[in-house]
This record gives structure tokens, C-alpha cells and sequence, in this order.
């Protein structure tokens, strides 16, 4: 075969042939690929049964899907590289086919109500970094191959009614930096992968059901800075490895069954430590002297333990705003016992100190004056203090609340106390305490619950402005949504928690109006029970929690017996003056 000799023209001619050929074909190849794309957002579209806010309006083919509101494309193959649409009020499912966008690096679903599985599909996605699915109504487990996303750094899965245990394969993942689990129903153990995530900055596990001991590893995250898993059964100690993390800055296990000491050293190795809750525990011994040495601390709460003996020097904690020690054994009802009070007077950023439910006796000093004028909150109730309470103690200018009851405290209240609100024992009665208010009375609060006095939205329930129609009291209702089995617990959490704080901006919680199915299983019977209870508590113009029903005695039960011949006895008058205006006495 003779060789063919091309002109110099036609060996350009040739290469701009194939240039052309090799365009035309990238050019398909592009627009198959955004094809998948752009297939892959409707079908999640698809997946969204409540769009509030209309962000899916622009989600059609008068523009291109790179301009669609929350997709973001790379500029180079204008494939989508983020998926941002968190916080707009969407309800349903995210679809299986979100894994077919390959290219895509941020997936940001978070405070919505997406609910069923997390689609294992997700696996799929290589090049994702970033994971906020947080605030959502998530069921099911964790997918063990997410663990295929091996580039991620930020993993957010909190908040939801997620189950089962943490998978082992998460530990793959070597570039997670932030790894947020808090607020699901997780069971298991804390597990001792995590201490092979080298990279990992963030790790809050709190509010699940895990159990067990912290693992020793955890001391290995050389980079982490935030650990959260209170409100858990964790047992066991405190590793001494975890507290010499000298990256620290946030350390919250609070609400949980852990035993042992704090190390003596803990102040020297924890320069960065911010805040410190190890509150409803059952650690014992001496609060270290060498937590002062902790300057950076704002919060530090170490109440309901079993801490004893001497409370050290505080002076070094200039930044202190919180200090919770209350519900130890500290102190031994000797007139020394408050001297560390008189070590805060350099502070003066102070707002709250609980020092309440221990053993400290003595006269309350008079240093105590000279403590942050930013204080709004004392309480040293319940203890052995005697004496006369200090006129300096009216310098607090800001002080709303001040809890002395249960010392021995003599003499008379200060007039110098001005407006302070000075708290003795009071009636917990439920007359006082928890106030009868109906749904009737809450319905008409809220005008029906109409969306004009919706003031916040989330996944656990809304909030409604209200005005008491015979106080005229404002007041905020919040409506749980009991088909989400974690909002009962949220609730209780957050009932815990202002039980325990006092602030002008923190509302206080009047009563709790149950609903019957409250305890069930949220079904069609359960609202047409509900919805009978209204319509009887209409009736007979009681609620359920009158007084009249005590003694197993329900309003069920109440009409039941009034049934047949006593109707009109058991029926609220104000309906009988109404039938008779309208149709006279003797009809």
C-alpha cells in the first residue's frame, strides 16, 4: 500500500474537520449530561407536596435550570454544583434521584419539613463537601453509604427522628470537620470511630439515646473544639485525654450518668474553654482550684452533682456571665463558705449565679455588693445562711430576680431593693402555678389559629400570638406536632430548661392545654376523639382540666351519665339563653 502525501491546506482542512466533530460530540455529551440535571431537580420538585413561600416558581423552562432559585452550576459545564433551599416551610420527601447530580458539592435542606427515609442514593455523590439536612422530620437509620461521599466536611443530620445506631462506615470519612447528630432518638453506644476522624472540629451528639462509656479515642481529635452529647445515658468517666484537648472551646455533657472526678490540672490544659455544662451528673469531689485558671469561661454550669467541700477562687473569670453550681454539697455551713463570692468582684459581666441546694452557711458578705451591676438573676436559696441580708445588695441595678428562701436569714428586706422581685416560698398549687385555659379559649386567643398571628415556624410545632379574652393577657401558644414523635421531648427539654432560667426575654410558661391523644399514636380515630372532646367541651362550657373532674371522673364520663334524661342540666346556660332568644321558652 503507497503512502498518501497531504498538501499543507488539506492537513489544516483535516484538523478542522476533526475540531468540528469533536465540538459537535462534546457539545452532545454536555447537554445529555444537563439533561440528567436538570431531570434530577424535577423529579425532587416532585418530591414537595407544600411550597409556602412559591420558591418552585421559577423552577421551569423559561429559563435554564442554572437560574433556578436556591441551584447554583459550575461555570466551566454548568452542571449544578449547590442546592440551597433551607428555611423555605417545604413539606416532603427528597427524592432517591438527587443522586444524580454528580457534580454536586452543597446540599443545604436544613429547618424544613422533609420527611420519610434519607434516600441512600446520597451515597452516590462523590464530589458532595457540605450536608445540612438539620431541623427537617427525618425518619428511618442513617445510610451507611454516605460514607461514599468521601470528600465531606460538613455532616448535619440534627434535629430529626432519626434511628437506630450510628454506622461504623462513617468512619471512613477522614475530611468530616463538623459532625452534627443532637436531637434525634439514636441509640447505641458513642462509637470509637470517631477518634479516627483526625480532621473533625465539631462533634454534637446531644439529645439522642445512646448509653455506654465516652470513648478514650476521643482524646486523639487534636482539632476539635466543640463537644456536645448531653441528654443521653452516657456512663462511665470523663476520659483524662478528652480534657487535656487543649483546642477546646465548648464541652457540653450535661443530663447524663457520669461518675468519677475532675482532674485537678483541668484549668491548665483548657486555655480556650468557653463554656463548660456538666450540670444533672453524678461526678463528686472538689470543683478544681485550677478552673480559674480558665480566663476565657462565659458559662459554667456544675449544678445537680455530687460536688463537695471548699468553693475555690473565681477572680481569673473575668468573662463569667453564667455560673450554675447549685444542687451539690459544696460548702460547710461555716462562715467561710462565701468567700469565693467576694473573688468575683473583678467581674463584670456576670448575669446569673445559682448557688442554691448546697450546704453553705455563714452571712451572705457584703462584697456581695460589689459584684457585676449586670446581674439579673441571684438564687441562694435553700441552704444554711444566716444573718441579715446586706443593704449593698440593692446596687444590683439591673437585678430582677433574686431567690433567698429556705436559709436562715433574719431581720428585714432592704428598702433599698427597690423594684427587685425577691422570691420566698410560694404556693405551687395548680390554682397558682398552671392556669385552666381550654383549646375553645386558645382558639379564640389565636383567632382560629389563623397565619396573620403565626409568629414562628420549625419542625416541632408553630407559635401563635394570642390575647386572653378575659385578661386581656398577650401570650404565645405554641402547637406541637405530635406526628413528630421528638416534640414531646423537644418541649420537655425546653421546659427543663426555663424552669431552671429567669430573663426579661424569656417568656414564662402559663399551663400546658393536653390533648387526649396525646399518649397515642397520632390517627384518624385519635382527632375524632379529640375533635368529640371539643365539641363537648363547647356543650357543656367546661374544659377537661375543670376542677368539677377529679377522681378518675372525665368529661367523657361526666356527659356519659348525664345521658339521656339530664341533658339540659349538664348544658352550658349561655347556649339555653341563646335557643331561647331564638326560639322562645316554650318550644
Amino acid at each position: 500500500m503507497k503512502p498518501v502525501s497531504l498538501s499543507f491546506a488539506e492537513f489544516r482542512s483535516c484538523h478542522l474537520l476533526l475540531g468540528i466533530a469533536l465540538a459537535v460530540c462534546f457539545d452532545r455529551i454536555s447537554s445529555t449530561t444537563n439533561e440528567i440535571d436538570r431531570l434530577a431537580l424535577l423529579a425532587f420538585q416532585a418530591g414537595i407536596s407544600e411550597d409556602p413561600f412559591g420558591v418552585f416558581s421559577s423552577w421551569n423552562d423559561s429559563i435554564g435550570f442554572c437560574q433556578w432559585y436556591g441551584v447554583i452550576c459550575g461555570r466551566r459545564h454548568q452542571r449544578v454544583t449547590v442546592l440551597d433551599l433551607r428555611s423555605q416551610g417545604l413539606f416532603g420527601s427528597i427524592s432517591p434521584h438527587i443522586g444524580n447530580l454528580s457534580f454536586l458539592r452543597e446540599m443545604r435542606l436544613q429547618n424544613n419539613s422533609f420527611n420519610q427515609e434519607i434516600p441512600p442514593q446520597l451515597g452516590q455523590l462523590r464530589r458532595l463537601r457540605i450536608l445540612k439536612l438539620t431541623s427537617n422530620l427525618l425518619v428511618g437509620k442513617i445510610p451507611r453509604n454516605i460514607s461514599g461521599c468521601s470528600d465531606l466536611v460538613l455532616l448535619w443530620l440534627g434535629k430529626n427522628e432519626l434511628t437506630g445506631e450510628i454506622p461504623r462506615e462513617l468512619g471512613s470519612l477522614l475530611k468530616l470537620q463538623e459532625f452534627a447528630l443532637h436531637g434525634n432518638n439514636l441509640t447505641g453506644s458513642m462509637p470509637s470511630f470517631i477518634g479516627n476522624l483526625s480532621s473533625l472540629e465539631v462533634l454534637f451528639l446531644s439529645e439522642n439515646n445512646l448509653s455506654g462509656s465516652i470513648p478514650q479515642v476521643l482524646g486523639h481529635l487534636k482539632n476539635l473544639q466543640f463537644i456536645g452529647f448531653a441528654a443521653n445515658g452516657v456512663s462511665g468517666t470523663i476520659p483524662s485525654s478528652l480534657l487535656n484537648l487543649s483546642s477546646l472551646t465548648q464541652f457540653d455533657a450535661a443530663n447524663n450518668q457520669i461518675q468519677g472526678t475532675l482532674p485537678a490540672s483541668i484549668g491548665l490544659k483548657l486555655p480556650d474553654l468557653a463554656n463548660f455544662s456538666i450540670f444533672r451528673n453524678q461526678l463528686q469531689g472538689p470543683i478544681p482550684p485550677s478552673i480559674s485558671n480558665c480566663t476565657k469561661l462565659n458559662t459554667l454550669q456544675l449544678g445537680q452533682n455530687k460536688f463537695s467541700g471548699k468553693v475555690p477562687s473565681l477572680e481569673n473569670l473575668c468573662n463569667l456571665s453564667w455560673l450554675q453550681i447549685h444542687g451539690n454539697q459544696l460548702g460547710s455551713g461555716e462562715p467561710e463558705d462565701l468567700n469565693f463570692l467576694c473573688s468575683l468582684t473583678n467581674n463584670n459581666k456576670l448575669m446569673y449565679a445559682g448557688i442554691n441546694g448546697n450546704k453553705f452557711g455563714g452571712v451572705l458578705p457584703i462584697c456581695v455588693g460589689n459584684l457585676s451591676s449586670t446581674l439579673m438573676a441571684v438564687n441562694i436559696g435553700k441552704n444554711q445562711i444566716s444573718g441579715k441580708i446586706p443593704e449593698e445588695i440593692g446596687n444590683f441595678i439591673n437585678l430582677e430576680v433574686l431567690h433567698m428562701n429556705l436559709n436562715k436569714l433574719l431581720g428585714v428586706i432592704p428598702s433599698n431593693l427597690g423594684n427587685k422581685t425577691v422570691m420566698e416560698p410560694v404556693s405551687s398549687s395548680r390554682d397558682d402555678s398552671c392556669p385552666n385555659v381550654s383549646y375553645g379559649t386558645l382558639l379564640k386567643a389565636t383567632d382560629g389559629f389563623s397565619s396573620t398571628n403565626l409568629i414562628d415556624a420549625g419542625s416541632f410545632g408553630l407559635v401563635y400570638r394570642g390575647v386572653l379574652e378575659v385578661t386581656g393577657t398577650t401570650v404565645a401558644v405554641k402547637v406541637l406536632h405530635l406526628v413528630c414523635h421528638s416534640a414531646l421531648k423537644s418541649f420537655n427539654v425546653e421546659c427543663e430548661a426555663l424552669k431552671n432560667i429567669k430573663h426579661r426575654n424569656l417568656l414564662k410558661i402559663l399551663t400546658v392545654c393536653s390533648e387526649y391523644a396525646m399518649g397515642c399514636e397520632v390517627s384518624r380515630e385519635g382527632d375524632v376523639y379529640s375533635y368529640s372532646i371539643l365539641l363537648l367541651e363547647m356543650f357543656i362550657g367546661l374544659s377537661p382540666t375543670d376542677n368539677t373532674f377529679r377522681d378518675n371522673l372525665t368529661l367523657h364520663g361526666f356527659v356519659a351519665k348525664a345521658l339521656p334524661e339530664q341533658v339540659l342540666e349538664i348544658t352550658d346556660s349561655a347556649l339555653l339563653q341563646e335557643r331561647e332568644s331564638h326560639l322562645g321558652p316554650y318550644n
